[in-house]
């Protein structure tokens, strides 16, 4: 009976991470694109004249949050390919 419930439990763990990585291969990339998309308005509400006085300083600080926002993000992406392509060997 163990054996028979540790075999259930192997196939549903691998059903839940096959749905996970299905989530992510969608996930990432629009999260990427919500991070660029909020760095590019940011850049457009920043005062080039004096960019650390007022709302400039406010949309300084968000792009610099939106771009941090997509290089982990690409990291993310990055170091899950690199496991897959180890875990293929």
């Amino acid at each position: 009976v163990s054996y028979c419930s540790k075999i259930i439990h192997n196939q549903h763990r691998t059903t839940i991470a096959k749905s996970y990585l299905c989530t992510m291969r969608i996930l990432l990339p629009l999260f990427m694109v919500l991070a660029l998309a909020g760095c590019i308005f940011n850049l457009t509400q920043v005062n080039w004249t004096d960019p650390l006085v007022g709302k400039s300083s406010v949309a300084v600080i968000g792009v610099m949050a939106s771009a941090s926002a997509f290089l982990l993000l690409l990291i993310l992406m990055l170091s899950k390919r690199v496991a897959q392509k180890i875990k293929k060997r």
